[in-house]
């Protein structure tokens, strides 16, 4: 969670629809839903935008829980909010729930992460 002792934290959004100025409530793991530290006119206004072109290639074989995190770059105590059921996960999380139906069938993940931009409160 801290990145690197600089006091900051690094949280899969997993679904989640994070954005610039939301809050986040670290105590349960959940967005502070209609806050922000901005009105929206100020963020439209003062937001930095920087192109960060980046992108990686993984292919995951295996189908334990610790790997699937692993691939979607999540922290232990998000996992364990997830596991325990006090985060609910959207969109291409919903990775970590799904499972092989047979021991007949193979399954072959290929993760693909792709940044363009990168945007800023200066």
């Amino acid at each position: 969670m801290d990145s690197k002792g600089s006091g900051t934290m690094e949280v899969a959004a997993l679904g989640r629809p994070f954005g610039l100025g939301m809050l986040y409530d670290c105590r349960n793991d959940s967005l502070v839903p209609g806050m922000t530290l901005w009105d929206h006119e100020d963020l439209k206004n003062h937001i930095g935008e920087r192109p960060q072109m980046f992108n990686d290639c993984d292919i995951v074989a295996s189908e334990s829980i610790e790997d699937k995190s692993k691939a979607l770059n999540v922290e232990a105590s998000l996992k364990a909010s997830f596991l325990s059921g006090l985060v609910e996960v959207e969109g291409s999380a919903k990775y970590l729930n799904d499972s092989k139906t047979s021991k007949n069938h193979a399954r072959v993940t290929l993760k693909y992460q792709a940044t363009t931009k990168s945007m800023n409160c200066p």
